[in-house]
């Protein structure tokens, strides 16, 4: 959920740091969103999901959260 307009920067990588895809690079509006990621094309394993936003105070802050594809 965002609070209000903001850019947005969602991105995938490897549990070793290498960039996988970009899922979004632009502004989205205030409120709930969902993306999709076509996993279909990667391997088995540890993915990470990175979430970058400019916060209320100008600062640019970043979530972080594992995940696992299943094959």
């Amino acid at each position: 959920q965002l609070p209000k307009d903001v850019y947005v920067i969602l991105k995938i990588y490897k549990s070793i740091g290498q960039e996988v895809t970009t899922l979004v690079n632009d502004v989205r509006s205030a409120g709930y969103h969902q993306e999709l990621w076509d996993a279909y094309s990667v391997a088995s394993g540890m993915y990470i999901y990175q979430l970058a936003f400019v916060n209320e105070h100008g600062t640019k802050e970043f979530y972080r959260k594992k995940m696992l594809v299943v094959r």
